[in-house]
């Protein structure tokens, strides 16, 4: 992951039981692009399109290419 420089998008539940947010935080880190935005899914769960998600999740995606993408 250090190697990588490509723009970089993390969705993360803060409720997800399979895997910590703080290892969605943790990869977020170790990436080396300054183009890159973690963002917590507050009550997402690890599949967080089986929900309400999906709504947060397309603003978050839209948010991110417009701002990443020429």
């Amino acid at each position: 992951m250090p190697s990588i420089t490509e723009p970089l998008l993390v969705l993360h539940g803060d409720a997800d039981a399979l895997i910590p947010h703080s290892q969605g935080q943790a990869l977020f880190e170790l990436h080396q692009s300054d183009d890159k935005q973690f963002v917590l899914i507050k009550d997402g769960q690890h599949h967080l399109w089986n929900t309400k998600m999906p709504i947060y999740i397309k603003a978050a995606i839209e948010r991110f290419t417009n701002q990443s993408l020429p």
